[in-house]
């Protein structure tokens, strides 16, 4: 996560949203990874600490960073409501504070788009991680082309701390290049409201309204990946996740 005020004024909405609260993704990347139960584990971006939760909660000892003190003061207090083996420390992605060969599992979920150098935290990543450790990234992906370019910058409009959500290609490529071996890849939609989604970066009524008028005015090729459609009052977009699953040895 990012120090941004969207982030540090809202940190309350992070811990409450459904789309870091449901954790279907994480279940299913259990089905490759066994049982955590006294794992070592770094949840990398943590935020309000969804991910570090989820296996903290199957006995794994967890470790969380992030940048932002309002999430880290979030995460640790919940976990501490839950007596759960969490611990939530100020880092950054790409100068993690542990030493060499440290973790069984480094996680990243939802956040690798902010990332300014995906490349400095995969190889931060890999440092970390003991001989045959694996790491989890879950984050949102865009096509090739004038599509995905479409939607990065939609995004921007939305968040200015946001980088770029890359390819599935891109993302194996950046993982074979700091020595990764894939293990798992699979891609799914995520759909959301959209009133949500905007209300996580304080974003205006009459700013989000015109958002919405592009979005729904866009290219076909886009109409067609983010399935903008409204239920009622309900307006609802659909975002398209990779799991990637990966590891040292």
């Amino acid at each position: 996560m990012t120090e941004s005020n969207g982030f540090s004024q809202n940190a309350h909405l992070y811990a409450d949203s459904a789309a870091h609260s449901q954790t279907h993704d994480l279940e299913l990347a259990l089905e490759s990874l066994g049982d955590p139960d006294g794992w070592e584990i770094l949840d990398v971006a943590t935020g309000t600490g969804h991910t570090a939760f989820f296996f903290s909660q199957r006995q794994a000892h967890v470790f969380g960073v992030d940048i932002n003190d309002e999430m880290l003061a979030i995460a640790q207090e919940e976990a501490d409501r839950k007596s759960l083996s969490c611990r939530f420390l100020k880092g950054s992605c790409d100068d993690l504070p542990f030493d060499d060969a440290t973790f069984d599992l480094v996680t990243c979920r939802l956040a690798a788009h902010h990332f300014a150098e995906p490349t400095a935290f995969l190889k931060e990543a890999h440092r970390v991680l003991r001989p045959a450790g694996r790491m989890l990234l879950v984050d949102n992906i865009v096509p090739t082309g004038s599509v995905g370019k479409w939607i990065n910058d939609f995004e921007y409009q939305r968040d200015p701390s946001h980088r770029a959500c890359l390819t599935e290609e891109s993302w194996k490529e950046l993982f074979r290049a700091q020595n990764f071996k894939e293990v798992k890849l699979q891609e799914f939609p995520r759909e959301l409201d959209f009133d949500l989604w905007m209300d996580r970066m304080s974003v205006e009524s009459h700013d989000r309204d015109r958002a919405w008028e592009k979005l729904c005015q866009a290219p076909g090729e886009v109409v067609e990946y983010l399935q903008p459609r409204q239920d009622g009052e309900i307006r609802f977009l659909t975002l398209h996740r990779l799991l990637a699953l990966v590891g040292t040895g």
